[in-house]
């Protein structure tokens, strides 16, 4: 959820999830596939490893953004993390952030 409110209003990250791929390959609701060649997935796949590993000697949480540009040079952008709310309401448990709720009462 902060991952995709983080894409939706940071400034150095838009476009992110823009794919110029528009094949189809099934016919699920809104399903459609991006290609991507072998290069970057290589790439990230060597990134994300590293970064898991180092996430775990960390007792924060971390939301990190790695994106290719066409130079091709990888960006990284860090955002940290809200603070998590969770509440029983009606049975249900009830799982958010306090910048929602932030947002939800200055509404």
């Amino acid at each position: 959820m902060q991952y995709y409110r983080e894409v939706a209003l940071n400034p150095q990250l838009l476009g992110h999830l823009r794919t110029a791929s528009t094949t189809r390959y099934s016919n699920s609701c809104r399903d459609v596939t991006a290609r991507i060649s072998q290069e970057p997935i290589n790439l990230f796949a060597g990134i994300g490893s590293r970064a898991f590993r180092g996430v775990l000697s960390c007792d924060e949480g971390q939301i990190c953004v790695w994106q290719l540009d066409s130079a091709p040079q990888v960006r990284r952008v860090d955002t940290a993390p809200e603070p998590l709310v969770a509440a029983d309401v009606a049975g249900w448990s009830v799982c958010t952030d306090s910048q929602l709720l932030h947002s939800i009462n200055t509404f």
